[in-house]
């Protein structure tokens, strides 16, 4: 009889432990999404709600997003039971364009959500969308003529007319012009030509200026290193 009422108490004992304990929920839950925004909108912003659901202290240990892009600081971390946190998201989008989808892990002392990741998402809209962002040369000879191509997307229903073009050096050549037109939900190419002056890094820009209100200024940069042609025959 006594041997069965010490295992009734160790079982009580050990439900007790089991059920005190703390629990993480975050609102919304599971992930925050900012639906279809424009590239005007940067940064993006929110606060969600983290909350002790549990019956005992829970701990924050550490909030850690997964990019640069984003911050997430918190402005509590201990929380007792039923108190609640906020945690503010900034999101930077500067470059992205269509569905972005980023992480925030959380680490606390709940049991069960001892590493938790939080999402966040958007889908950002870019009148002009540059592929590939930048301007590549793969290969680049010391005073010899080299090509490299992207292609400019209006993502629009409507022309977007190219107003001016300034290019770093000047003595880029590239196939657009003022007054050319970006044709509607269709790509147009921008062909560059560069001659590097110097042996080793070589890096260019060409800024299009448009009529565009969202994307009045598109910097493009390019880069490449550069090689003596003669060492290489060598």
């Amino acid at each position: 009889m006594k041997r069965l009422l010490g295992l009734f108490l160790v079982f009580i004992g050990l439900s007790v432990v089991a059920y005190s304990q703390p629990k993480l929920e975050i609102f919304p839950p599971n992930e925050y999404n900012w639906g279809k925004v424009k590239s005007t909108d940067n940064p993006l912003k929110a606060t969600v709600k983290i909350y002790n659901r549990g019956n005992e202290e829970l701990h924050i240990i550490n909030v850690k997003p997964g990019c640069g892009c984003t911050t997430a600081p918190l402005d509590k971390k201990i929380l007792p039971p039923g108190d609640s946190a906020n945690l503010d998201i900034t999101l930077n989008i500067t470059g992205y364009s269509d569905n972005v989808v980023k992480s925030i892990m959380i680490e606390s002392t709940d049991p069960e959500k001892k590493s938790f990741y939080y999402y966040i998402k958007a889908n950002v809209f870019r009148p002009i969308v540059v592929v590939p962002q930048y301007i590549p040369f793969n290969e680049l000879y010391y005073l010899q003529e080299a090509s490299s191509k992207v292609m400019l997307k209006n993502n629009t229903d409507a022309p977007i007319k190219i107003l001016d073009i300034k290019t770093n050096p000047e003595s880029l050549k590239i196939n657009l012009k003022a007054n050319d037109v970006l044709k509607p939900k269709s790509e147009t190419p921008l062909e560059v030509k560069f001659t590097p002056t110097q042996i080793g890094v070589n890096s260019i820009r060409v800024s299009i200026t448009t009529d565009n209100e969202e994307s009045k200024t598109i910097d493009i940069n390019g880069w490449g290193s550069a090689v003596d042609p003669k060492q290489n025959k060598n």
